[in-house]
């Protein structure tokens, strides 16, 4: 049973009859549980604790198996409006601090001793003493965090610094309780860059963090912090972007068991810093590295003719439109192109490929130099935030890459590919299918927008669907436009609650 179909009765007769809340599988309950409190890939949900607590609270046997199953109470996401509902218990009217503080109160009893990942997010301007009050309860659990992330963007400098500073104070007034931390995440907007810079000093020095994530913050990170790290992420989120080759040179040589590489909109444009070293970067445990560049700069340069991978298995890569470029800037790119494909070829380890933004001959060429590409990718949805309107979609050659099986088109906009392109799919699959020595596509995932294609093609949209899938093991999936999300999210915030509103009336299992 792979989801739960409600069908209106009709009028005056009763629906069929369906089992009892309290008798549906755990899976179930636990489908409904993360769809109502999780956060998917840019979509916030209003009131995560507060849909926990009332789906807890549905049925007996519901309540027992959420009390029960501790790692449902793991994510406590600190938000401005996620305890919008009235009290707790009783029908008491609390102020919004007095729900919040109420609601950690009961995960962390639910939590037990499970590791947490604590999540402050749309914090802007709440009073100082509720914040306060919020913060001293989350952090009575420090030692349980595993996960910690602060977006800078939502929240002021004070509540970062309250939340870094008290985490730290509670490390040292309490030895005997050793942090659990592991994955720090932290993004700046307009906050002092030296004093938080300081204070995560302090953090990494204090907690075992094995993943890092920067936003904004050019930090030379101390050789025992850097060594340990198997995942690092570096962004600039407020156009900060001047990391310069031999700052990556100084910390990529310090991570040697790094597994993940993230570049997001960092590096420099000074086009005069040095592009090679002396001696090659050798990252022999590196699995991912994902270039996200909105110009190019030497940083991408520096990594094709430095960093030497010999367990590299996912390679991904973003870059500017070429059309808003100057003529010399172009150049510069078209040599990382090549530098790309020099780079690929010399790592035969790479599985997959994910690709945006490149130009047809040089996406051939990064193909040619990937023969034992098993997976596919165009496109990067989950970077909502990052212009993608003019990433069209480059049909890859049929006769490249003989061991490819899988292809997925990952875009978040509808613009980004044609229906026709769509279409030409089955050309791709029945031509690769009849040449020699090369594996048929097997799996094939198109997520994009197809508003305009269900309007214009929907005979035809429908017909390719059933062709697609009955060649190849396909994944259909339809993302909305940006306003069109953001009206979900109000009928998610809205219905939702409504919905749990009815679930709560099914009290059959009580």
């Amino acid at each position: 049973m792979d989801h739960i179909s409600a069908t209106p009765s009709a009028a005056g007769r009763p629906c069929y009859p369906a089992p009892p809340i309290s008798y549906l599988p755990d899976e179930i309950f636990i489908e409904i549980f993360h769809f109502f409190t999780l956060s998917p890939d840019g979509i916030y949900k209003d009131q995560p604790l507060a849909n926990a607590t009332l789906l807890s609270s549905i049925c007996r046997r519901w309540r027992h198996l959420a009390i029960q199953t501790s790692s449902l109470w793991s994510t406590i996401e600190i938000r401005k409006r996620c305890a919008r509902f009235q009290g707790i218990a009783g029908d008491g009217v609390f102020s919004e601090a007095e729900k919040l503080l109420g609601l950690e109160q009961l995960y962390l009893q639910r939590s037990r001793d499970c590791g947490l990942k604590v999540i402050f997010r749309h914090l802007r301007d709440p009073p100082m003493e509720s914040f306060e009050a919020v913060a001293d309860v989350v952090l009575s659990a420090f030692s349980q965090w595993e996960m910690l992330r602060i977006d800078g963007w939502n929240c002021e400098e004070h509540q970062m610094h309250r939340v870094l500073s008290g985490f730290l104070d509670c490390c040292y007034r309490n030895p005997s309780q050793r942090p659990r931390l592991r994955s720090l995440s932290l993004l700046r907007s307009d906050q002092d860059a030296a004093v938080l810079e300081k204070m995560l000093l302090a953090v990494l020095d204090a907690a075992p963090i094995r993943s890092l994530e920067l936003g904004s913050i050019n930090l030379i990170l101390p050789a025992n912090i850097a060594h340990s790290l198997t995942h690092l992420s570096l962004e600039s989120c407020s156009g900060d972007s001047h990391i310069t080759p031999m700052d990556l040179d100084t910390v990529l040589r310090r991570c040697a068991q790094l597994q993940s590489l993230r570049l997001k909109l960092v590096g420099t444009l000074d086009s005069s810093q040095p592009a090679s070293t002396p001696e090659n970067i050798i990252l022999p445990h590196l699995e991912e590295m994902r270039l996200v560049q909105a110009v190019p700069n030497p940083i991408q340069r520096f990594i094709y003719q430095n960093v030497v991978a010999p367990s590299l298995l996912g390679f991904a890569i973003l870059v500017a439109d070429m059309d808003f470029m100057s003529e010399d800037a172009e150049m510069f790119q078209m040599s990382e192109y090549d530098a790309m494909a020099s780079f690929l070829s010399s790592t035969p380890s790479i599985r997959s490929f994910a690709y945006a933004h490149l130009p047809e001959d040089y996406l051939t060429n990064a193909l040619q130099a990937l023969p034992q590409l098993v997976v596919l990718t165009f496109g990067f949805s989950e970077l909502e935030r990052f212009s993608m309107g003019a990433a069209e979609y480059v049909r890859p050659p049929v006769d490249i890459c003989p061991q490819l099986s899988e292809f997925r088109i990952d875009a978040c906009r509808e613009k980004a590919i044609e229906f026709s392109d769509l279409a030409a799919l089955k050309y791709f699959i029945e031509a690769r299918a009849a040449l020699p020595d090369v594996v048929p596509l097997r799996a094939l995932t198109v997520k994009c927008g197809m508003e305009d294609w269900q309007q214009a093609h929907g005979e035809e949209l429908l017909e390719l669907k059933e062709w697609l899938s009955s060649r190849v093991e396909l994944v259909w999936k339809h993302i909305e436009r940006v306003a069109a999300r953001a009206y979900g999210c109000w009928v998610q915030r809205n219905l939702g609650w409504q919905c749990l509103k009815d679930l709560k009336q099914l009290q059959w299992g009580r």
